[in-house]
């Protein structure tokens, strides 16, 4: 992804480029990176290029979904992250209530959300809904 909408930034040789996501198998988990140089795929290529002086890629956060085959469940998604300093968050999304008067899972949104969906959710830090 890149700061740009112009195709020719997307490159990762591009000073616009700000980093890349990449999926798992299932494209269940996604791991951002930086905008570094993912040595081991260097390596890959030459043993040369290990001694470059590169930027490394760096991990930014990791974004994960749970799927949810039946649909009897809302869905559960959650993300961590390291801030620069070392320390590690985990957010996941608070769990909706099931709302008899509506008949369905529901989130207090207190306005925000004007229309309901599926995809609303919250992200809360450690299962603390302050």
């Amino acid at each position: 992804f890149s700061k740009d909408s112009d195709p020719l930034s997307a490159s990762e040789h591009s000073k616009e480029f700000l980093g890349s996501v990449v999926p798992n198998f299932w494209g269940t988990i996604f791991t951002v990176f930086d905008s570094g140089t993912n040595v081991e795929t260097l390596g890959w290529h030459s043993r040369e290029a290990l001694e470059l002086p590169v930027k490394r890629q760096k991990e930014a956060c990791v974004i994960g979904y749970d799927t949810n085959l039946m649909g009897d469940t809302p869905r559960h998604i959650y993300l961590d992250f390291q801030t620069q300093d070392g320390k590690k968050h985990h957010m996941e999304n608070m769990q909706p209530r099931w709302d008899k008067r509506l008949n369905s899972y529901a989130l207090p949104f207190f306005g925000r959300v004007k229309k309901a969906s599926a995809k609303n959710f919250q992200l809360v830090v450690n299962s603390d809904p302050n």
